[in-house]
């Protein structure tokens, strides 16, 4: 399944990340400190998570690391034991 991201910088310090489901992050901040906010956890809950970088480069770094992640399928495909 292909999935397109884009990277829109919005002005000097405030950059969105969005697919084809609307917004998937914010990065907010100035040289020195990056707040990431997580807006796919927001589609399901009223508030998504932050979280705090020293750079823009390490903000990037860990949008990155989210979107290029497999979704967990241990649950899915885990084998049940009698019993349980």
């Amino acid at each position: 399944m292909e999935q397109r991201t884009t990277v829109h910088r919005r002005n000097m310090h405030h950059w969105d990340i969005a697919g084809k489901e609307g917004q998937l992050f914010r990065l907010r901040g100035e040289s020195g400190g990056y707040k990431v906010f997580d807006e796919r956890e927001r589609m399901i809950i009223q508030e998504g998570s932050v979280n705090d970088f020293p750079s823009l480069r390490m903000a990037m770094g860990f949008v990155c690391s989210e979107l290029m992640s497999e979704p967990s399928s241990q649950q899915s495909n885990s084998p049940r034991r009698a019993g349980s």
